[in-house]
């Protein structure tokens, strides 16, 4: 792919991110991480620290805190412990507009992780700058 084609993919991305009701992740992303680069950095950036995001936010991880934390502790009460609230920082709580996280609250993105990893290898796969396709189209697999 030509370093156009990988800008246009970056673009697309972003869109479907958003689309997808994680504009929020999308900002932060481009802000910290990528504004800077172009082409194909641009796209494997992204989406790694799409990846990073959405696994810190997958609830399958905060099921699995929370059933470690329970077998490890024991509460006063003797009931389990069912939420975990993560205070922010004033930098981060800045950065995601928001003071807190229950990690409960969360949604299981574990079949996006898993289709962006496969992605993420397929884009691994791909050198820069390589002619288009027979049909004239993307040269991406």
């Amino acid at each position: 792919m030509t370093k156009d084609e990988f800008d246009e993919l970056y673009l697309f991305l972003r869109q479907e991110v958003s689309a997808a009701g994680l504009s929020q992740v999308d900002q932060v992303i481009d802000m910290e991480f990528t504004r800077n680069l172009d082409g194909k950095e641009s796209v494997e950036r992204y989406t790694e620290c799409l990846l990073r995001m959405l696994k810190e936010r997958n609830t399958k991880i905060g099921d699995s805190i929370l059933d470690l934390l329970n077998y490890s502790i024991n509460t006063k009460s003797g009931k389990p412990i069912k939420d975990i609230e993560v205070l922010f920082s004033q930098e981060e709580s800045k950065r995601y507009s928001k003071q807190s996280e229950n990690i409960r609250k969360g949604k299981d993105y574990s079949a996006l992780i898993s289709r962006i990893e496969s992605f993420n290898y397929k884009l691994s796969q791909t050198p820069e700058n390589t002619p288009r396709g027979p049909s004239n189209g993307p040269s991406f697999p």
